[in-house]
């Protein structure tokens, strides 16, 4: 079964892109709905979210790239 990632990219000028698994669901338009509420209640600038395909290679991939 397809999962989907909500990722939150933290990015404040002066330091490396930091990046966290906000949850992880099973269906897209789940993920879309959390998404947006994500967006609302973290209104802060250096904050963005967006959502990727979830497996095992996509959590390593967030630990080396944080």
């Amino acid at each position: 079964m397809l999962q989907f990632m909500i990722v939150k990219k933290c990015e404040i000028k002066g330091t490396l892109p930091r990046y966290d698994c906000e949850s992880v669901e099973n269906n897209i338009l789940e993920a879309q709905k959390k998404l947006e509420a994500h967006k609302l209640l973290n209104t802060e600038k250096y904050y963005s979210f967006f959502i990727i395909p979830f497996n095992e290679k996509t959590i390593e991939d967030l630990k080396i790239a944080s």
